[in-house]
């Protein structure tokens, strides 16, 4: 009997499964050759991704408790840059033993291409940082903080601050604040939704910011002059009037100033102010401040004016809402605490507030 021509025998079927099978076998091999040269192009672009830079941080020099204070400011320094994430930290311990077996505890005036050197020599670390640090007799806590890098065989000083903490609670404002000078960290930007959410319904810094509540002044405020004016007015409630009665030009005019209100540098606020004018020109500033030492001995602080930010608005004998948005961020310190002041300047005439408010909109 003759085979039927539309039915395949058995050598047909194997050659053709043979032909699958090296059809899949140069599939495979291509696949396998343009991974392998995607993979030779990755070295070439190898040192184009940035590296951390790596740190070494020694315990604080510290002579009332034996080096505790020192040993605990300097685990909080760790947290922090360990929690900002652009360093590479050198471990603790080994840091411990490799000073403790060399005799090497630098103190602040120890030399910053000394601290580097050591660093770089038994650690391999590009930054050192090192520093002093004392406990006052109100509890207050002064760190004289310095971080050296070594760059292009060249020692650059990076920081050299005397910061000030309120108690020991504080002082993790501190590290962040260090941490936040030596990374030079983008603060990230809100949304507009919820800047505006915020707005809306958080809580008002400024302590009587409506003037309504007082007895002969409103409470929490400070006039630098006697011809204020705390009155009634039938659209507003309660408003401040200051009159200018003498041109003040060429210098400092009348002013209106709240109390403190704490705040944090790191956050967003937003000040809002009523007022109207015949004449007087108009200033509403925000000054932050932060504690700072008296003096080189590290043994008392006083709070000083580390931020200022003001706005100037084009003010007329209409009310009208003025507000700007700010960030109290000190150069060096860390700021704590705040006022409003409404300042006065220009021609003779009267001006009225109302309404002071300052919120925090982010985060």
């Amino acid at each position: 009997m003759r085979e039927r021509k539309d039915e395949p025998n058995a050598l047909s079927l194997c050659s053709h499964a043979l032909s699958m099978q090296q059809l899949l076998t140069w599939q495979e091999a291509l696949v396998a050759f343009a991974m392998f040269f995607l993979l030779a192009l990755c070295p070439s672009h190898a040192n184009d991704i940035p590296t951390k830079p790596s740190i070494v941080i020694f315990d604080l020099h510290n002579i009332e408790s034996q080096g505790r204070l020192g040993h605990w400011a300097s685990l909080k320094l760790r947290a922090s840059i360990s929690r900002e994430k652009s360093f590479i930290l050198t471990d603790s311990s080994i840091v411990e033993k490799t000073v403790s077996s060399r005799n090497f505890h630098p103190q602040s005036a120890t030399e910053p291409a000394q601290v580097v050197g050591f660093a770089k020599e038994h650690f391999d670390a590009d930054i050192a940082m090192w520093g002093r640090i004392h406990r006052a007799s109100d509890r207050s806590i002064f760190a004289h903080i310095r971080v050296a890098e070594l760059k292009n065989d060249m020692v650059l000083l990076k920081l050299d601050h005397t910061f000030v903490a309120v108690d020991r609670s504080d002082f993790r404002a501190v590290a962040d604040k260090v941490t936040s000078l030596i990374s030079n960290h983008q603060q990230p930007v809100p949304s507009k939704s919820k800047v505006k959410m915020n707005w809306k319904y958080r809580t008002n810094l400024v302590k009587n910011g409506n003037f309504e509540s007082g007895h002969g002044n409103p409470s929490g405020w400070h006039v630098s002059v006697e011809n204020m004016a705390w009155t009634k007015s039938p659209a507003h409630g309660r408003i401040v009037t200051i009159c200018v009665i003498d041109s003040t030009e060429e210098k400092v005019g009348p002013s209106l100033s709240s109390d403190f209100f704490g705040i944090d540098e790191t956050a967003i606020y937003r000040c809002s102010v009523d007022a109207k004018s015949n004449g007087p020109k108009v200033t509403v500033v925000i000054e932050g401040y932060a504690l700072r030492p008296k003096a080189e001995e590290m043994k008392e602080a006083e709070w000083k004016v580390a931020y200022r930010c003001e706005l100037k608005p084009d003010i007329s004998a209409d009310w009208n809402t003025f507000a700007f948005d700010f960030r109290p961020l000190g150069r060096l310190d860390c700021v704590k605490k705040a006022i409003v002041e409404l300042r006065l300047s220009g021609p003779l005439g009267e001006a009225c507030f109302d309404n002071v408010i300052v919120k925090r909109v982010y985060p």
